[in-house]
């Protein structure tokens, strides 16, 4: 029976224990993920980057004393105010070099903003520690293992578009791309009326 025990005890502490570990480690992944693009969805509706951050931290501060982030062990771990989270905005240009830039954290991309020759997005990115759901610190050989005895830092980005980047804009008119293939075109704003041409009516 003394062999019993022996293998009982490597099986829970060296098995048992840290797959425990590993599945609350997903768990928590999930959780990170879930909170960042909530918190996306919110700040892509604000109307300037202050607005934006400020929205990201009342969000983020909610949200971390939420059930599903204590019960994750989900820390804080730095970003905006130390909310945990840093806010930065992607301009894509819309040319033939697609070139993208990020701006931030705590900065805005330049103004004017111009729609017609850049797609721009912010970037939530959740910064989490994350502490062992079953503490095995002091178990050989895995009690240093990040995520199963050690603490590991967690990560995650959410994307969405800046529904409205209003302010300073250079235009507001729908981008049409040109049949000619020479980038992306305005359509000409409707002329007056032409009261010589009378009022022609649907084509026969």
């Amino acid at each position: 029976m003394a062999e019993f025990s022996i293998t009982l005890f490597v099986l829970m502490f060296f098995c048992v224990f840290p797959m425990i570990n590993l599945l609350a480690y997903g768990f928590c992944t999930g959780s990170a993920s879930f909170i960042g693009s909530q918190i996306a969805s919110n700040v892509a509706v604000s109307d300037s980057f202050d607005k934006a951050l400020a929205a990201m931290k009342a969000e983020a501060t909610t949200l971390n004393q939420s059930g599903i982030a204590k019960f994750a062990n989900l820390t804080p771990a730095g970003g905006y105010q130390n909310c945990g989270f840093d806010l930065y905005t992607v301009v894509t240009s819309l040319g033939p070099s697609g070139a993208v830039t990020v701006y931030g954290p705590t900065s805005s991309a330049p103004k004017p903003y111009d729609t017609s020759a850049n797609t721009y997005e912010f970037m939530v990115r959740a910064n989490y520690q994350y502490k062992p759901f079953c503490n095995l610190a002091s178990v050989p050989f895995i009690g240093s293992v990040p995520g199963v005895g050690a603490n590991v830092s967690i990560t995650n980005t959410s994307y969405r578009c800046v529904e409205s980047p209003t302010s300073t804009l250079v235009t507001t008119l729908p981008v049409v791309l040109s049949s000619g293939g020479g980038g992306p075109t305005t359509p000409p704003l409707p002329g007056p009326p032409n009261p010589a041409a009378g009022n022609p009516g649907p084509s026969q």
